[in-house]
């Protein structure tokens, strides 16, 4: 419950007092009574303050568990935050911040972390210089640390981000940046104030990638230090301005002290490919581990020091950043890490308490190994100078379940995943997860058929949400194969361009086979070619299985009343080839016709997206060979009975200036010069013309304009095959006065020619 962020503390240290040797064995016993009973007086008024305030700018506990999935019993224990305890210097009247301007060269003091377990360790710290920032860039702090923690680690360590500093008991600031490839013990530290701006959403600029020059030099082993060069990200390493600062001996290189994020539950290519998406976005990749097996909930302390965690995944597969907590300030709010995670602004991340398994030893730098614990809260800000939190506030995500059999071995297995609702980084982390439940269950990568089916709800999804099933084969990696349309159908709700959707649940079945479930269509036959308005077509489809012998599979078309009548094309095709577009409506698309519609709303998208063929329908298309009224107004060149004209004797000498010709005038030459235009059967020369001139352009079809209007007749049925290939042929709609096959209405008169 909530209340125990509030009492759980003062329950915990006055029972650690009472219960010290020396206190009388009576006096126990009656002060423990006394402080059950004080705590439940003070957990009911708590409670009742705390459900009248509320809050509308995150999830609720009981929101929160309400959106897991019941049938995961170790995603529904994230609902329950463990208590946790503040030590000293934990709120905003205790917590007192030594100015910058008060530090001096020589200052001695200590830092907070953990090296193992959850326990808060000390060590040493002295003030080195002070880096005056310029402009926009902070002002930070140079200290060199030393003690058993430092020597047991190798030096400041990666996931030491957010150590706090004290000198004379103030809060000076947190370690934050350290010494690229060089001595480890000596880092940067960013100011407790600069850290206090990021609660309350400040936005000053990062001091990376800014110089800063020593107001006196510093002596490390064989060099003397001048120059600082705080480098950002991953461009500003690479840099030309780095590459010379890092050859200078006197200039110290810092980066900020690396905040690893640990990735547990993942191998094989799903964890390279996570990595690499982690690795773009400038975060440290390292294989890490989850909580102890051992380790009680109840002991778990939350303080400056402590070991936190940003989680980006959770449950079966985990990706969680380790670092420090700083300071809090009143009953919800912390501050750690020193420098940000991703520089993100506004986020909606996981935090967690963490637990710390080791530090390694590195040439380039120590670093923790740890993984997270309970969930506590969110991280709401991802600033330059820190990150900062709320507890008992918790981020809305997105659960990822998937279920997958391999048919083969009779092995099921579920995954069950939590992600952040980020953007940019969302369908990357759901397709490492999903690909990594569907590998590990199978445990191979190569050909096979499966049965997919999925589910996405949310909110501002039309309907019930997005559902498809299909049929997948893939020769090369089924695996991968099955998850394509999943990713195709997030894409299409996250970048929807009618509103933002908020997808908090993806379900995901999987049965898998290595067997090879594809056909291919070798023909198609039919009884008659000739079809009448309000009858039926039925046909027959020879489907041929991998590698075995031809199968018929009988489908039949009800062809309407109002059909039109004319030439007609009958396409049979698998939906592995869904896009299938005949060769007449691919002119008809070159003309600017497109064969598909644009969803004019969000719910006609999903629609489109749903009903689309499954690879393994067999589908049956007849359509007119052109629109209906192109077809009806199509009317077939009448073969006209030619009188093949002498030939005029030529002269024996050709005058020395040809005639002029007389002033042609259309139509004046009646119906035979329309015969002179036709071509003769069998001759590959129209009449009239010499073998060197060229034919006129005449159009074999007289065609009225009108608006087109388009017929189809569509039917499908399923089949246990993914099905490959297309055939058509024609087929023609005639009435009974036409039944000769022949377009009804064609006649000479149609043509302004008389009989």
């Amino acid at each position: 419950m909530q209340t125990n962020f509030s009492v759980q503390p003062g329950i915990a240290v006055f029972t650690r007092w009472i219960l010290c040797p020396g206190r009388k064995h009576v006096l126990r016993i009656f002060l423990i009574l006394l402080a059950v009973a004080l705590g439940s007086v003070f957990s009911f008024a708590v409670f009742f303050c705390a459900g009248s305030a509320g809050t509308a700018q995150a999830l609720t506990r009981d929101e929160f568990a309400a959106r897991l999935p019941q049938e995961n019993a170790a995603l529904e224990g994230m609902a329950d935050a463990v208590p946790v305890e503040r030590g000293e210097l934990s709120t905003e009247e205790e917590m007192e911040i030594m100015a910058v301007d008060d530090l001096e060269r020589g200052m001695t003091g200590y830092a907070r972390t953990v090296a193992y377990g959850t326990e808060v360790e000390s060590f040493s710290v002295e003030i080195m210089s002070v880096l005056r920032g310029q402009g926009m860039a902070g002002d930070l702090i140079m200290i060199e640390a030393s003690g058993e923690v430092i020597d047991r680690s190798g030096g400041i360590a990666a996931g030491m981000s957010g150590s706090p500093i004290y000198i004379d008991g103030k809060l000076v600031g947190a370690i934050s940046y350290g010494w690229q490839d060089a001595d480890h013990r000596i880092g940067l530290a960013t100011p407790a104030a600069e850290m206090k701006n990021v609660a309350g959403y400040s936005r000053r600029l990062a001091a990376s990638g800014k110089t800063y020059e020593l107001q006196e030099p510093v002596e490390t082993g064989d060099r003397e230090i001048t120059t600082v060069h705080v480098a950002g990200g991953d461009e500003d390493l690479d840099s030309e301005e780095t590459t010379t600062y890092a050859a200078d001996d006197a200039v110290a290189l810092f980066t900020p002290v690396e905040t690893p994020i640990m990735l547990s539950g993942l191998s094989g290519r799903a964890r390279e490919y996570v990595s690499d998406e982690l690795d773009d976005r400038g975060l440290w990749p390292l294989q890490g581990g989850g909580a102890p097996a051992n380790y009680d909930p109840e002991e778990v302390l939350l303080e400056p020091g402590s070991a936190i965690g940003v989680q980006l995944m959770r449950g079966d597969i985990e990706a969680t950043s380790i670092g420090t907590l700083t300071f809090m300030e009143g009953r919800e709010m912390l501050v750690g890490f020193g420098h940000p995670f991703m520089n993100r602004g506004s986020v909606d991340l996981m935090l967690t308490s963490a637990y710390i398994h080791h530090v390694m030893e590195s040439a380039r730098q120590p670093f923790k190994i740890g993984g997270a614990l309970e969930l506590i809260g969110r991280i709401d800000q991802d600033r330059p100078a820190a990150i900062s939190g709320r507890i008992g506030r918790f981020p809305h995500i997105t659960s990822l379940r998937v279920r997958v059999e391999d048919e083969d071995l009779g092995h099921r297995k579920h995954t069950n995943v939590q992600l952040i609702q980020d953007e940019d980084m969302f369908v990357s982390l759901l397709t490492g997860a999903a690909l990594q439940a569907v590998d590990q269950s199978i445990e191979r990568i190569g050909k096979g058929v499966a049965d997919i089916e999925f589910k996405i709800s949310g909110r501002n999804i039309p309907g019930d949400g997005l559902e498809r099933k299909n049929k997948i084969f893939s020769f090369y990696d089924v695996a991968a194969a099955s998850l394509h349309e999943l990713m195709e159908g997030i894409g299409l709700l996250l970048y929807n361009r009618f509103q933002e959707v908020d997808i908090y649940d993806v379900t995901l079945e999987i049965a898998i086979s290595e067997r090879n479930m594809t056909a291919t269509i070798e023909d198609i036959e039919v009884q008659e070619d000739e079809i009448q308005p309000g009858g039926t077509l039925p046909l027959e489809v020879i489907l041929r299985p991998y590698r075995q012998e031809p199968i018929v599979k009988e489908m039949e078309l009800e062809i309407p009343e109002d059909a039109p009548e004319g030439e007609m094309m009958l396409a049979v095709y698998g939906g592995y080839h869904h896009f299938y577009v005949p060769e007449e409506e691919q002119e008809r698309e070159e003309d600017g016709e497109p064969h598909i519609d644009y969803a004019e709303d969000f719910h006609k998208e999903i629609e489109m997206f749903e009903d689309r063929p499954m690879n393994n329908e067999l589908i049956a298309r007849l359509f007119p060979v052109y629109p209906q009224n192109y077809q009806e107004r199509r009317r077939p060149v009448p073969e006209v009975e030619e009188e093949i004209p002498e030939e005029p004797e030529l002269p024996e000498e050709p005058p020395d200036e040809p005639e002029e010709p007389e002033e042609d005038v259309v139509g004046a030459a009646g119906p035979e010069a329309l015969a002179d235009a036709v071509d003769s059967p069998g001759s590959g020369e129209p009449h009239g013309l010499t073998p060197e001139a060229e034919p006129p352009e005449a159009p074999p079809y007289h065609i009225e304009e009108e608006e087109e209007e388009w017929f189809e007749i569509k039917e499908s049925r399923e089949t246990p095959y993914v099905v490959h290939g297309n055939k058509d042929l024609e087929i023609y709609i005639v009435t009974e006065q036409s039944g000769d096959g022949s377009l009804p209405g064609a006649g000479i008169a149609d043509f302004g020619i008389e009989e």
